[in-house]
């Protein structure tokens, strides 16, 4: 689900440089996938404060949620976190349905 770390230890900064990556270099597109923890309790600020960002900069979050794999084809049984953003201007895909 996610560790027992706390936010001031470093290994927490990859959510942080993605989202530094994503508005630097301005992709139509993106994917951003992590454990499903983030998106509860205390981290789920976090990650609702990097959305808000990506929207103050011109990006749509079309879908954020905790996904299992196994639902989509893939032959794993893990959940994961995904994200998928677009720039608003761009075609949005149609997430399918599991």
């Amino acid at each position: 689900m996610i560790g027992k770390r706390k936010f001031s230890d470093p290994r927490n900064c990859l959510i942080s440089h993605f989202r530094r990556v994503v508005l630097e270099l301005e992709p139509k597109y993106f994917v951003m996938e992590n454990v499903p923890g983030l998106a509860l309790g205390k981290h789920q600020q976090l990650l609702n404060d990097i959305i808000s960002e990506f929207t103050a900069n011109g990006y749509q979050v079309l879908s954020h949620q905790v996904l299992n794999a196994a639902n989509y084809g893939v032959p794993r049984t893990g959940k994961d976190y995904l994200c998928l953003g677009a720039v608003k201007e761009c075609h949005y895909p149609n997430i399918p349905h599991p």
